[in-house]
């Protein structure tokens, strides 16, 4: 499994999979199946956009898929393995098992976070903008009606472009 790079100074991209990458059931009946046998349907131009993310930040999954996103997914998507956000031991099942894990594992993580996520509990805003407030850019992106579309990385370059020295 990759480890997460301290050293890269880019932003973290953290990356859901269902309803953001994977539109299962939401494009009509053309699907295809990745191993070990996972139907996916991916929205138009995916691959490109997953490139361009991958050229901005250090891409990070936090998904339910957990493991099996570097069994057939990321080499689908033209990616290496990737690091992943796993449950905690204290609460591998809890409805907010992401948000727990990333605010435990990336809690000293010092460069912008943009988690990509098709909808968010109040309880992650309230993460975000407290981060934020530390002086510590964390941007939430819900794309639960669109997915990952090449707008949304077109606005979060922008967004980066704020950034840049």
């Amino acid at each position: 499994m990759a480890k997460l790079n301290w050293h890269d100074q880019r932003p973290l991209i953290l990356l859901d999979i269902d309803g953001v990458i994977n539109m299962f059931g939401r494009l009509g009946r053309e699907q295809q199946q990745i191993p070990p046998g996972i139907p996916v349907q991916y929205p138009p131009q995916i691959h490109a956009s997953i490139a361009r993310l991958a050229k901005i930040g250090q891409l990070i999954w936090c998904s339910t898929w957990l493991q099996l996103a570097n069994t057939g997914l990321h080499s689908d998507l033209g990616l290496p393995e990737l690091p992943l956000i796993e449950p905690l031991p204290e609460n591998p099942t809890a409805i907010l098992w992401k948000l727990n894990s990333v605010a435990k594992h990336l809690a000293d993580w010092q460069t912008p976070i943009f988690w990509i996520e098709d909808g968010f509990r109040p309880q992650v805003h309230t993460w975000a903008q407290q981060r934020s407030k530390q002086g510590r850019f964390t941007q939430l992106i819900d794309v639960r009606e669109t997915g990952l579309v090449p707008q949304v990385v077109d606005q979060l370059e922008r967004t980066l472009a704020h950034f840049a020295v």
